[in-house]
Parts: structure tokens; C-alpha cells; sequence
């Protein structure tokens, strides 16, 4: 059985927690680490947008500024998310693993298998979005569920998405212990009143917390034990909790420094060269 690095960074800002993410996944490229998995939190709280969204378009960035909530660009595709009360997973890993091996679908229905498994451990039973939804939202993420996204009661649970460099793919996903729907909408750049009332509405009943589900209040560390055992038990392999090295400390030092804090990653365009 293959181990696996499982790492543990807690509560960092969104800057470093996307600079932590690029560093384990040039580890991995580099052959320095096996596959890893890492679990996070987000303080303050951040809004990521995806690769080719235009912060200018989407985010009010002065009301961002005024509420203490950093704006940063992800590596990965997709829409908006605001990231608050959550425990976020990445994977970092070669594409010719067989865990995850195959197209971009393919690994996204290998990874949601290990993850439902664990949220099963965990009490709560959830399925996969059979087939993506075709209706159009906003640019906010889990107002509408792709392929292989968790559900409950058809409800979208957890969002990921997915970056693919030299052979490698760096994936993450937020698992919301609770949505702030009012905070969201109001950060978003929506000048029709009347759409982003509808939108906000639509938003409330597609998507889901776990604490909406359970009921009360979540420990974020139990839950990532549990996934970390889904995970074990769907890919067949030994969990080895872990630490950044120190080199992937300093790069992600120098990551959140010299890309994800500066204005000319956050808000340029999709003429940005891809990651």
C-alpha cells in the first residue's frame, strides 16, 4: 500500500493558502512528495475567484476592503466562493496515479467517491451529481452542481475544481459548515436588484451546510479525520499525517509575497499566462 502525506495547516489567510497549495503541488512535479492531501481553514475570510474570472467584473473589492475580506485568484477554474466557516481539502497528486488517473471527469468521480465515503464516516449521507445542471447562475460556485459534485437531498455540498501542470493535478473543494448568503450576494456585482433577489433565492435552495444539516455546530478536525479515512479506504492507502517541509514553507512564503497578494495576479485578466 502506497502512503500518502495528509497535512493539517489550520487557519492561515487566503493569500498563503493558495501560495501553500501551488507549493505541495511543485513538490509533487519535482518528485519531492508523494501525494498529499491538505486540510484548511481561512482568517480572515477570503472570496476566491476562479482562474478566468475579472475581479473588477464580479467582486465589489471596496466593500471586500471595508469587511476585512481579502480577494484572491486561484489557480483553478470555476466561479466565486466565499470562504468563512469551512474546512477546505486539496489534493496534489500525478496525473498517472490510478487514484486519479484519466480525464479531468474521470478524477473528479475518483476524488468524490473517497469523499463521500468520509462524509459518510462522518454521519452524513450524501450522493454525486449525476450529470451537471444546465441552468445559468451567477458567479457565485454552489448555485449549481457539475459532474461528480456531493449532494444531499440534491442539494450542492461541497464545490471543487481542478488545475492540471507538468502531468501533475492540484485539486480543492470547500465543505461549508455554514453559508452566509446575505454576506455573499452583497459582495457580489449584480446591478440588477431584482435579478440578484432571485439569484440570492435560487442560491438558498441549491445549496447546503453541514450544520444546516446536522443541526449544530461541527468539529472541523473530526471531519477531516473522517475524510482522511474515506480517502484510506477508497484508494487502498496508508495515511502518514504530516507537515510542510521547509522548502514548501518558504516557497509558499514567497508564493503569497511575490503572486497572491499582489494586485497583478488578483486583478488582471485572462491574459495572465495559465499557472
Amino acid at each position: 500500500m502506497e502512503t500518502w502525506r495528509f497535512i493539517n495547516t489550520d487557519y492561515n489567510d487566503g493569500f498563503y493558502n493558495m501560495a501553500v497549495d501551488e507549493a505541495i503541488l511543485n513538490s509533487v512535479i519535482e518528485g519531492k512528495s508523494p501525494p498529499a492531501i491538505r486540510f484548511y481553514k481561512w482568517n480572515p475570510p477570503a472570496v476566491t475567484l476562479g482562474y478566468f474570472q475579472r475581479a473588477d467584473r464580479e467582486i465589489d473589492q471596496e466593500l471586500c476592503h471595508a469587511k476585512g475580506i481579502q480577494v484572491v485568484r486561484r489557480l483553478t477554474g470555476g466561479r466565486a466562493i466565499l470562504h468563512d466557516k469551512e474546512l477546505t481539502y486539496s489534493i496534489a497528486i500525478s496525473e498517472k496515479e490510478k487514484q486519479v488517473s484519466g480525464s479531468i471527469i474521470e478524477s473528479y468521480l475518483k476524488i468524490s467517491r473517497a469523499l463521500v465515503k468520509g462524509l459518510g464516516g462522518f454521519g452524513i449521507e450524501v450522493e454525486m451529481m449525476a450529470r451537471p445542471c444546465k441552468e445559468k447562475g451567477s458567479a457565485a460556485c454552489f448555485d449549481a452542481p457539475s459532474w461528480h459534485e456531493i449532494v444531499w437531498q440534491g442539494r450542492k455540498l461541497v464545490g471543487s475544481a481542478q488545475t492540471r501542470k507538468h502531468g501533475c493535478l492540484l485539486q480543492h473543494g470547500s465543505i461549508p459548515m455554514a453559508l452566509d448568503v446575505e454576506l455573499l450576494f452583497s459582495l457580489l456585482k449584480i446591478s440588477n436588484n431584482q435579478a440578484k433577489q432571485r439569484l440570492k433565492e435560487n442560491f438558498r435552495k441549491k445549496a447546503v451546510s453541514l450544520e444546516e444539516i446536522l443541526g449544530k455546530e461541527i468539529d472541523c478536525w473530526d471531519l477531516a479525520k473522517a475524510l482522511a479515512e474515506g480517502f484510506s479506504q477508497t484508494f487502498n492507502i496508508h495515511v502518514r499525517w504530516d507537515a510542510l517541509t521547509r522548502e514548501e514553507e518558504v516557497n509558499a512564503i514567497t508564493l503569497r509575497e511575490t503572486k497572491y497578494s499582489q494586485s497583478t495576479w488578483n486583478n488582471g485578466t485572462t491574459n495572465i499566462p495559465r499557472p
